[in-house]
């Protein structure tokens, strides 16, 4: 079926696998509840893995990779997200998600220049762990 990629932004491996199943499904020219009935699952099911709110398992992946006709794809693209869920803590992937529909971020840092505004000096001096050697 070709590549499909999902909207060029930053989203949690769980979120983004669901956003390529639902691309393929769209493709594919099913409704969620044809999905459903075609893999045995409930169409709340379907609805949860492509909202990136329930993770998909192999099994699932398989039949909705056969289901679609999407010749592997599906499979190697779950394949990716569970590589990269493994180094991705639970937490930042909730910030990710949290700061995609942020209007305003904010930063303190009481102690230290945040990076985008640190000079190649600066960054030198907190990395020697003498964050005060940068004033003289």
């Amino acid at each position: 079926m070709g590549n499909v990629e999902p909207e060029p932004e930053l989203k949690a491996p769980q979120a983004e696998f669901g956003a390529y199943l639902r691309e393929y499904r769209i493709m594919a020219g099913k409704r969620q509840k044809e999905l459903a009935a075609m893999l045995g699952w409930s169409v709340s099911k379907i609805s949860m893995v492509e909202r990136g709110e329930r993770p998909a398992r192999e099994d699932f992946v398989r039949a909705a990779d056969a289901a679609l006709k999407a010749e592997g794809e599906l499979l190697a693209r779950w394949g990716e997200t569970i590589e990269y869920t493994t180094r991705w803590p639970t937490w930042l992937a909730q910030l990710a998600e949290i700061e995609q529909q942020a209007d305003t971020l904010r930063t303190w840092q009481p102690l230290i220049i945040p990076g985008l505004l640190q000079t190649p000096e600066y960054a030198r001096a907190i990395f020697r762990g003498r964050p005060l050697a940068f004033r003289s």
